[in-house]
């Protein structure tokens, strides 16, 4: 096993705190933050906060017996009202305490009417006769009797004498108090702002911990921080390369692999808008963090591969440092996986499938095309395809899997003629097409609306690809719609409110498109580069329940270059464009975007600088900061 050398070049990343800085309050300011702090003071029952110190309140003297509440029915006013009869509900107060809903104290009333009288049903069969019994003896008839006199009524009994009251429940426990705090901010999104913070304190004492918050209102008085936040390699050079792009996010700090002069390509992370560097694997060398299985977050680490230089092995990390997991015998290489599901993190290298949350021991041999179905692994071995300790003969996977509510859905081959798409449900797995061209699912793999399988492939003769639904309610295989071509070829596919976000060819240009699993609801949704020119959406991901991108956009009068666009069923809007003006940026071109804490990071050029990491400040987007600037 190799030595790891990487803990003494090591940085953290604990403690971002940049220097605070001195604002002079606006009457504005100080207008807010007091009627703020009045309605707190309003909410808080039994508290006062004074310097940022809290202090319990006495018990007030329990309130009196509330009235009560009476409903009683009554007779239609008017007959009108219901054509098959019905009756009048009244709402009120008893004030008075007698149990009765006198005039005065009816607030409210409602008509509810008799429903109308229902279709008579079918007459049943005639039930078969009983055997006729025996006749009995006719007796002889009785006389009638006399009928009695009613006897008067017997004269009320006299009250009761009334009883002793009861004696008092015990107390209830006192409730733990509720606490807010106050807090100023200047730095990260916001440069000049505060954060008031809501919650109970369980633990008693007298301190509102991040666990026992419940509420916050974050304001800030300016406009909110969106940098570039790397210049690794000085001014024009490029920070990512095509085997130096990748990120993924954990506890609200982004990690990513970028280059710098005196490093090479290594494994970065961000809290904010500090960067640092957390390894130096390769000395002197590219480590080229997630070349092969990317970045990949289980159990509190950032998992990947990367070069020693000697060797590319298996690592991770956390905000701390980088350790060596495994000195492989065989190179992690291209066609490796590294997925997490419910039941482990688990590896393919050169064939072999370890739990890694168990150990290294080699679960099973032979082994490709590892894949997460329904929190569970899915994997060929021996031109099966194993799920769940179960196993169908003779097929491969090709695709990613995809549940509904009945069947798992997936792509692929058993006949070798060609990747179909494949159904599996409690009675076995079915092949529910053949017609389908080369590689299917490439670009967007399988997703799955109101019953509709959606997914991008060629049909058989035809070299174009479209955007394929599988209705399985009629079993039915057709292309949604044939203005459209080439779906998810820059952008992907992401799922949204019900609805599938994807780019695709159309007489506009490659544009962003949307899918609701039906023919009049799978169209062209924006084009943000007016005419037949692309805007070329790259990089589509949700935020916040928000579908953003970088695009090619317009200005009115030019090309603006590739912008951050956030995109609803009303069209585009554009967030911020690193490059303002008529210079493209070229977003996109290398990473995707990644959400971590208050920012949107991604890949682009501001002009100055190569291409370099840039943080925008989503806060407004996702309605988590209230600005006024």
């Amino acid at each position: 096993m190799t030595e790891d050398k990487s803990a003494a070049n090591v940085q953290t990343i604990k403690d971002f705190k940049p220097q605070q800085k001195t604002i002079e309050k606006t009457n504005k300011r100080s207008t807010i933050l007091l009627s703020i702090g009045v309605v707190s003071a309003l909410i808080l029952s039994g508290m006062t906060y004074i310097n940022e110190q809290i202090i319990i309140g006495i018990d007030g003297q329990d309130g009196g017996e509330g009235e009560h509440s009476l409903i009683i029915t009554a007779p239609l006013l008017n007959s009108d009202d219901c054509d098959t009869g019905g009756y009048t509900i009244i709402v009120g107060s008893d004030s008075d305490g007698d149990g009765f809903l006198d005039e005065g104290e009816q607030e409210t009333s409602d008509i509810i009417c008799n429903g109308q009288q229902g279709l008579s049903g079918p007459q049943g069969l005639n039930g078969v006769n009983g055997s006729s019994g025996e006749n009995g003896v006719q007796g002889n008839p009785g006389s009638d009797g006399f009928s009695g006199s009613n006897g008067e009524n017997g004269s009320d009994g006299v009250d009761g004498t009334i009883g002793q009251d009861g004696a008092n429940g015990l107390d209830g426990q006192d409730g733990n108090p509720t606490l807010s705090t106050t807090r100023s901010v200047s730095e990260g999104a916001c440069l000049d702002g505060v954060v008031f913070e809501f919650g109970i304190d369980e633990d008693a004492d007298s301190v509102l911990n991040r666990s026992e918050t419940e509420s916050s209102l974050s304001i800030c008085f300016e406009a909110l921080q969106s940098n570039r936040i790397t210049d690794n390699v000085v001014n024009a050079g490029d920070s990512f390369a095509a085997n130096c792009q990748h990120s993924a996010s954990m506890n609200d700090v982004l990690y990513f692999s970028s280059y710098d002069i005196a490093f090479g390509c290594e494994l970065w992370a961000s809290r904010g808008l500090n960067p640092v560097r957390l390894s130096d694997i390769n000395s002197g060398g590219d480590s080229e963090p997630g070349k092969h299985l990317g970045l990949v977050v289980a159990e509190d680490k950032i998992w990947f591969d990367a070069w020693n230089g000697t060797s590319r092995d298996l690592y991770r990390a956390d905000d701390k440092g980088v350790e060596l997991v495994a000195d492989l015998a065989v190179d992690v290489a291209a066609g490796d996986r590294l997925v997490n599901a419910e039941n482990g993190l688990h590896f393919q290298s050169a064939g072999d499938l370890y739990n890694l949350s168990d150990s290294l021991t080699i679960l099973q041999t032979g082994i490709s095309n590892l894949a997460v179905a329904r929190d569970s692994i899915a994997y060929n071995q021996a031109g099966n395809i194993w799920h769940n300790g179960s196993s169908w003969p003779s097929t491969t996977l090709d695709s990613n899997l995809v549940w509904d509510e009945d069947n798992l859905w997936f792509l692929g081959t058993n006949d070798g003629m060609g990747s179909e798409l494949f159904r599996l449900d409690s009675t076995g797995i079915e092949k529910m097409s053949s017609t389908l061209g080369n590689s299917p699912g490439q670009y967007m793999g399988l997703n799955i609306i109101g019953g509709v399988v959606l997914f991008d492939a060629p049909l058989v003769g035809s070299p174009d690809i479209h955007l394929l639904a599988f209705d399985n309610s009629n079993q039915t295989l057709f292309n949604i719609n044939p203005a459209l071509s080439s779906p998810g070829m820059s952008g992907g596919a992401v799922l949204n409110n019900g609805k599938l976000f994807f780019d695709c060819d159309s007489t506009l240009g490659t544009e962003m498109c949307i899918s609701d699993g039906t023919v009049s609801g799978t169209k062209v949704l924006a084009d943000v580069m007016t005419g037949v020119s692309d805007s070329d959406p790259r990089d589509i991901m949700v935020v916040a329940g928000e579908v953003v991108a970088v695009a090619k956009g317009w200005n009115g009068s030019a090309n603006i270059g590739y912008a951050l666009y956030s995109y609803s069923d009303s069209g585009a809007t554009l967030l911020w464009d690193p490059q303002p003006g008529v210079g493209d940026s070229e977003a996109g071109l290398y990473g995707e975007i990644t959400v971590a804490g208050d920012f949107l990071y991604f890949v682009a050029e501001d002009g100055n600088y190569g291409q370099e990491l840039h943080a925008f400040a989503h806060g407004e987007l996702s309605n988590t900061w209230i600005v006024l600037d």
